[in-house]
């Protein structure tokens, strides 16, 4: 339940700072890392669109 509450506030922390900045490729990355589902590969895809260099190599690895 500890972990769970963790996941939540940060989750609810970088929704906070993606409000402050829509454009940071590295908020979107954490964020497909608290969220689940088709959530979570919008934040993906997003951050690698952006050029966020750990989600471009982890949707690579994906596609394998």
């Amino acid at each position: 339940m500890y972990l769970l509450n963790r996941n939540k506030t940060a989750r609810d922390n970088f929704y906070k700072a993606l409000a402050c900045d829509p454009d940071q490729a590295s908020i979107h990355y954490y964020l497909s890392k608290t969220t689940d589902g088709r959530l979570s590969e919008y934040h993906l895809k997003k951050s690698a669109e952006m050029g966020f260099y750990k989600a471009i190599n982890e949707i690579t690895r994906l596609r394998r």
